[in-house]
């Protein structure tokens, strides 16, 4: 009895393991036929299972372009404004160069004026000397008298204008002075302006660099 009950339970075991490989061959072979049927269907499945790394590099590369999309709009905007502070700074330095030219160009003419200012000055005192030498000369003569009164009235115009001349260098040394002043005061302003457009050139490579990053 013990012997016809163990070749039962193998009957058993052989029909469940039978049973079991049936069932595998029977969804081997339903699936090779769902490929024969629908080639597409199985090559897109080995498609899915190559192609899964690669689509979660492109999620994980997408993440990474969402959190630094801030960051390069804050970048672009600050390189928008050095641009447009780097444009004004451009115009106001073309402008301050300009201005610093105009005053070189003005201290020449200044410079020309004053000597021939002390020219004219020169030419001046040297008539008066010439004048007083006549008039003592003419006073040794009688009919001197009109003509040393003539001299000493042109020698009061020269006076006058000797007074003039001195006058006039004086103005054109402060005038010079002033000019020489604004040409300091150009100069740092060009300074500061080459200072900032230093600053923007940097701040420009920076957005670049975070752009290409």
């Amino acid at each position: 009895a013990q012997a016809a009950l163990t070749k039962g339970e193998s009957d058993q075991s052989s029909r469940i393991t039978s049973q079991s490989s049936s069932l595998e061959d029977s969804i081997v072979l339903n699936s090779l036929r769902k490929e024969m049927i629908d080639p597409k269907a199985g090559k897109k499945a080995a498609e899915d299972h190559v192609e899964s790394p690669k689509h979660r590099m492109d999620l994980e590369h997408k993440a990474k372009m969402a959190e630094q999309k801030p960051l390069k709009d804050k970048a672009q905007k600050s390189y928008e404004a050095k641009l447009m502070t780097a444009a004004n700074a451009d115009g106001q330095r073309a402008q301050m160069e300009k201005k610093l030219q105009e005053l070189r160009i003005q201290k020449t003419i200044d410079g020309e004026k004053i000597s021939a200012a002390f020219l004219a000055k020169k030419m001046a005192e040297d008539e008066l000397e010439k004048m007083k030498k006549e008039s003592l000369e003419s006073r040794s003569t009688p009919s001197g008298d009109e003509y040393t009164a003539q001299l000493e009235r042109e020698i009061e115009k020269v006076n006058c204008d000797k007074l003039a001349v001195h006058h006039e260098v004086l103005s054109l040394k402060k005038r010079i002075q002033s000019e020489l002043a604004q040409k300091a005061e150009s100069q740092i302003e060009l300074e500061r302006l080459r200072e900032n457009a230093k600053e923007f050139f940097e701040a420009k490579l920076s957005a670049e660099a975070n752009d290409v990053d």
